[in-house]
């Protein structure tokens, strides 16, 4: 017998505890709920898609979900590649927006953000975390991430719809599978108008997140009436709970013509400006930046991932919260 064997023998005892308690829950094995399509690339395993090196992915069926305003969706969980193996250890927790975009091509509107290869390098280097997704509303998307309506647009479902997330959600996954709860360790990251719901949510419940990636938010809906609450949830935030940590980034042809781009990055920048006077700098509370030729696409958020969630999880030594 092999001197490793009663230590993987462990490992694996481990593994299928957790397995069997997630099981129990209503969890299961991600494509055993979101099976691929038909005409989806070969995948080698049904627990290993090709997009998923290293980590375990889980979903929660549409029947056992929380329900909001009369809909279920499912919902999915990776898990990092120490988490069977380390069962006294606690990981920080990122909930991802649009979260059938994240991993899986065949579930996303435009192509993933390959988040299973850019979370397994992380995990190399020490920064482990559970990503929740969190799936949008399909056509109710747009009313569920903005804060306030925008003719005709709509939208201003956020309040309730962070109420959801904090209220129904986050319980189910901190009670199904072991989390930091602290907001020093708790964060969310969307893009668009997802970008735009993780700053409202980071803003106003101080006492949950602490962690806010926004990848072109969209700052314009709601005719700018973004800046008004945030001046104003700014100062309520750092009595609360200090700055937390802030990755803000914007492209320079988020729309189809240049008038509209400069807009849109005007917007953005003028946000980062307004964060820095308050005290988010650089080095520390606030990362991100004016990405050149980038502009509104699941391709390019992608691209600008690995750096954002590298920084959001970066340990205090590096010179950032964990």
């Amino acid at each position: 017998m092999s001197a490793h064997a009663p230590a993987v023998a462990a490992r694996t005892a481990a593994a299928n505890d957790a397995a069997a308690a997630h099981a129990a829950r209503g969890w299961r094995p991600y494509r055993a709920v979101v099976p691929p399509p038909p005409d989806a690339p070969h995948e080698p395993a049904p627990d290993r898609p090709h997009w998923l090196p290293a980590g375990r992915l889980l979903a929660l069926p549409e029947a056992d979900a929380p329900v909001h305003e009369g809909r279920r969706r499912p919902l999915g969980v990776w898990l990092p590649p120490s988490y069977d193996a380390n069962t006294a250890r606690r990981y920080p927790v990122l909930y991802a927006l649009d979260g059938q975009n994240s991993f899986d091509d065949a579930t996303s509107f435009a192509g993933s953000w390959r988040l299973g290869a850019t979370m397994a390098r992380l995990a190399e280097s020490g920064r482990e975390a559970i990503v929740v997704l969190v799936p949008n509303a399909g056509e109710h998307r747009m009313h569920e991430y903005s804060p306030f309506p925008h003719a005709p647009h709509g939208g201003g479902g956020a309040a309730a719809y962070l109420d959801h997330l904090v209220d129904a959600v986050r319980p189910e996954i901190d009670s199904a599978f072991r989390t930091r709860v602290e907001p020093s360790a708790t964060g969310l990251f969307g893009s668009s108008l997802g970008g735009l719901f993780a700053l409202y949510a980071f803003m106003r419940r101080p006492d949950v997140f602490g962690l806010c990636g926004a990848f072109s938010p969209s700052l314009w809906f709601g005719r700018r009436r973004v800046f008004r609450m945030l001046r104003r949830d700014l100062r309520a935030r750092r009595r609360a709970a200090g700055r937390g940590r802030i990755y803000l980034d914007v492209g320079t042809r988020e729309r189809p013509d240049w008038w509209g781009s400069q807009r849109y990055s005007l917007l953005v920048r003028r946000l980062a400006l307004m964060l820095r006077l308050r005290g988010y700098r650089r080095a520390r509370g606030q990362r991100g930046g004016v990405a050149r030729g980038d502009g509104h696409s699941e391709a390019v958020w992608a691209a600008r991932a690995p750096a954002a969630l590298a920084f959001l999880l970066a340990t205090e030594e590096s010179g950032s919260a964990a």
